[in-house]
C-alpha cells in the first residue's frame, strides 16, 4: 500500500513537471526553478521511502552516474577556499582576477598569502550551478528506478507528445491570429515567429526537435500494429479500424506536421538544421526491417510540411539573408571564449559564471536583429553550450562530461540494437534521434540552460535508457 502511494507520487510529479516546465515560459524564472526543485526532492523523498519499506529493494543506476559524480566533485573543488598561493599554482587566472577585480571584502588591500580564495569566480552562481546538475542527477535516478511498467511509460510518451503537439498548436495560433501574446503575456521580441510559450523562439524550436522524432516513432507502431499485419487489404483493414484507434493514428500524424510546422515557423535556423538531422539519423535507424518504410514516409512527410511552410511564408529566407552578420558576431564571440579557455584550461572559471568572465574578455558592445530592431546584445551565454562548459569547466569538467556522453550512448546503441521488443526499440530510437537533434543544436545555441528543455531531456534520456535495459529485475515490465 505504502509502495504503490509512493509511486503514484512520483509519476504524478513527473507528469506535472512535463508539462509545467515549457508552460512556464520554459521554467526561466526564478519561482518555476524553485517549484521543480521541490517536486524533484518531493520525488526522490517517496522514492527512499519506498526503498525503506520494500523488503527487497533494488537500485539501477545510470551508466553516466561514475562521471556526474566525478563532474559534481570537480565543481566542489571549484567552491573550496584555498590559500592564494595554491591557487596562484592550481589556476593562476582566478588569483590574477581576483586581484584585478577586488572580489575580497576589501578590495583596497592587495592579496596575501594567508587569504583563502576559491577557483570559481563566483561561488554563489557556482553554488546554483551545482544544485541544478544535482536536481537532474536525481531527477534521473528517480525515473531510473521508478518509471518501469508499461502504463507509467505510456503516460509519460503520451504527455510528451501532448506537450509538443499543444506548444506547436498554440504557438501557431498565436502566430496566425496577430495576437502574439503568450498566455497574459504580450510578446515584446519575436514577434514574426512562432515560439509557443517560450520568449525565445530557438529554444520553443528546441524542444520540438527533442520531441519530434518521438511522435513519428510512436505513430509508426501504432501503424504496424493496427494496419500492417494480416492478409486483408490496406483499404479493408482501415475500414474496420475501432473509432478510437483511427482517432488516434489522425491525431498522431496531426501531431507530426503541427509540429513539423511550428518548427519552420519558428525560424530557428540552427533548429531547422537540428530537425533535418535528427529525421536522417531515425531513418537511418531503420535501413532495412519491418519499420524501414512507414518511418521513411513520416519523415518525409515532416520534411514536406516545412518546405510547404515555407512557400507561404518566406520570412524564413530573410532569416538565412541574416546568417552572414550574426554567423560574425557569434564567431567573434568564440574566439573571445577561446581566450578564457587559453587562461582557465583545467578547471574553468568556475560553473554558471559565464556572464560575469566574458565582459572582461570582451568589451564591444554587439548588437543583433531581434525582429528587425537591433538589439544590444550583453552574452549571458556563450551560444554554445559545448564551449560555455569549456569555459565554466575548463578541460576537466569537459572531458568527464564527454566521457560519460560516450558511455551511454555505446549503452544505448547496443541496448536498442540487441532488443528483442521492436516496438521498444522503434520508440527509443525515436527517443535517441530526438536527443541527438537537441544536441546538435546546442553547438550554436543554448538549450541545456532553458530548464524545461533541459529537464525534458532528462526525461527522454531515462526512457531510453529504461528501453535499452537487457532482461532482469529493473527492466520494463513486458507490455500487454
Amino acid at each position: 500500500m505504502h509502495s504503490n502511494t509512493c509511486d503514484q507520487v512520483i509519476i504524478s510529479i513527473t507528469l506535472f513537471l512535463i508539462v509545467f516546465a515549457p508552460l512556464s515560459f520554459g521554467a526561466v524564472q526564478g519561482w518555476a526553478l524553485n517549484v521543480i526543485g521541490a517536486l524533484v526532492l518531493l520525488a526522490l523523498s517517496a522514492w527512499l521511502l519506498k526503498l525503506a519499506w520494500l523488503p527487497h529493494p533494488g537500485f539501477a543506476s545510470p551508466p553516466f552516474s561514475v562521471a556526474a559524480l566525478l563532474f559534481l566533485f570537480l565543481v566542489l573543488l571549484q567552491l573550496i577556499p584555498l590559500p592564494s598561493s595554491w591557487l596562484a599554482f592550481l589556476s593562476p587566472a582566478s588569483n590574477a582576477q581576483l586581484e584585478t577585480h577586488a572580489t575580497p571584502a576589501d578590495p583596497s588591500r592587495p592579496l596575501t598569502d594567508s587569504q583563502w580564495l576559491t577557483v570559481t569566480l563566483n561561488p554563489k552562481a557556482t553554488r546554483r550551478g551545482f544544485l541544478t546538475w544535482l536536481t537532474g542527477l536525481a531527477f534521473c535516478l528517480t525515473l531510473l528506478n521508478n518509471v518501469l511498467s508499461w502504463e507509467k511509460v505510456r503516460s509519460v510518451l503520451i504527455t510528451l507528445i501532448g506537450v509538443g503537439s499543444f506548444e506547436a498548436l498554440y504557438g501557431l495560433f498565436e502566430y496566425w491570429s496577430g495576437h502574439q501574446h503568450i498566455f497574459w503575456y504580450k510578446k515584446v521580441y519575436y514577434l514574426r515567429e512562432v515560439t509557443g510559450t517560450y520568449i525565445n523562439h530557438n529554444h520553443f524550436a528546441g524542444l520540438l526537435v527533442l520531441i519530434l522524432p518521438l511522435t513519428i516513432a510512436v505513430f509508426s507502431v501504432e501503424y504496424y500494429r493496427h494496419l500492417a499485419d494480416g492478409e486483408a487489404t490496406f483499404l479493408q483493414k482501415l475500414r474496420n479500424l475501432p473509432g478510437r484507434v483511427y482517432l488516434k493514428l489522425i491525431c498522431l500524424l496531426a501531431s507530426v506536421g503541427s509540429m513539423s510546422v511550428g518548427i519552420v515557423l519558428s525560424k530557428s535556423r540552427g533548429g531547422l538544421i537540428a530537425l533535418v538531422v535528427s529525421l536522417f539519423v531515425l531513418a537511418s535507424f531503420f535501413r532495412k526491417g519491418r519499420y524501414r518504410r512507414v518511418i521513411q514516409i513520416a519523415c518525409l512527410v515532416a520534411l514536406l510540411c516545412g518546405i510547404v511552410t515555407t512557400r507561404f511564408d518566406p520570412g524564413l529566407i530573410d532569416r538565412f539573408h541574416w546568417w552572414s552578420d550574426e554567423a560574425q558576431i557569434r564567431y567573434n564571440l568564440w574566439k573571445d571564449c577561446a581566450k578564457i579557455v587559453r587562461a582557465f584550461p583545467i578547471f574553468g572559471a568556475g560553473l554558471g559564471t559565464f556572464k560575469e568572465i566574458i565582459p572582461r574578455y570582451r568589451s564591444q558592445l554587439d548588437f543583433v536583429n531581434v525582429s528587425d530592431v537591433p538589439q544590444g546584445a550583453f552574452w549571458y551565454h556563450a551560444h554554445n553550450d559545448y564551449l560555455q562548459l569549456l569555459v565554466e569547466c575548463g578541460f576537466a569538467g569537459f572531458l568527464t562530461i564527454a566521457w560519460g556522453m560516450l558511455i551511454t550512448w555505446r549503452q544505448l546503441l547496443s541496448g536498442l540494437a540487441c532488443s528483442e521488443d521492436l516496438e521498444r526499440a522503434t520508440i527509443g530510437y525515436g527517443l535517441l534521434s530526438g536527443m541527438i537533434g537537441l544536441l546538435l543544436h546546442s553547438f550554436v545555441d543554448f538549450n541545456f540552460h532553458i530548464p524545461a528543455n533541459a529537464l525534458l531531456f532528462c526525461v527522454c534520456l531515462s526512457l531510453c535508457l529504461i528501453f535499452a535495459r537487457g532482461k532482469g529485475p529493473s527492466s520494463l515490465v513486458t507490455k500487454p
